[in-house]
């Protein structure tokens, strides 16, 4: 009987080996950073950066460029606001002269007198807004700030230009007749207060609208 539970105990492993056994198969994975789990790691290869890092990197590439401007540039521009700001007194000169030998054709004096140097002033003004003008307004042409009010200025600029040579082309000699005003004469007015009316308005647009 002995010799029996002898051999039984023998047979039966211990208890602590049983549940030493169970809980070494149970036991949860660990994934902390030891040297064998960083291995595996690094035997994964290199992380493949997703859709998001491409679309990072192409908007960096992708950043407009500041526009930069020479000396010349900022010279020309002073010249022509210049040149835009001494045109407006001539307006009024010219306008009140050529009003008054409208009303009183054939008279002498002042009038008469300043109406022809006016003019000429008018026209040289006219010539250094138009070179200072389009060297402008080509070198800004890749600036997109402003682009608009810049090209309808210009363009208006240009018409009133186109009218300024009418305005000479047009200029009479004799104004008046017996019957009243000859038609060079009307279109001569007519064409010159449309000019200086479309410059005038260019000018205040320049000033009024910023963008």
């Amino acid at each position: 009987m002995n010799a029996a539970l002898l051999a039984l105990a023998l047979l039966v492993p211990p208890q602590d080996t049983v549940i030493a056994s169970l809980a070494t198969d149970t036991a949860p994975a660990s994934y902390a950073p030891t040297l064998q789990n960083t291995s595996a790691l690094a035997s994964i290869g290199p992380v493949v950066l997703g859709d998001s890092a491409t679309v990072a990197d192409d908007s960096v590439r992708r950043r407009p460029k500041a526009v930069q401007y020479g000396d010349l540039y900022y010279t020309s521009l002073k010249v022509h606001r210049l040149a835009s700001y001494l045109t407006l007194p001539l307006f009024v000169g010219q306008y009140l002269s050529g009003s008054y030998l409208w009303n009183h054709p054939g008279s002498d004096g002042l009038a008469r007198d300043a109406h022809g140097p006016l003019a000429a002033g008018v026209a040289g003004l006219f010539a250094v807004n138009t070179v200072t003008g389009v060297y402008n307004l080509w070198t800004e042409r890749r600036e997109s700030k402003g682009r608009t009010r810049r090209w309808v200025h210009g363009i208006a600029m240009l018409a009133a230009d186109a009218g300024f040579v009418v305005v000479g082309a047009t200029a009479p000699d004799d104004d008046y007749t017996g019957g009243g005003h000859t038609s060079g004469a009307r279109t001569h007015r007519n064409v010159a207060i449309g000019s200086m009316g479309l410059a005038l308005g260019s000018y205040v647009m320049m000033l009024l609208w910023k963008d």
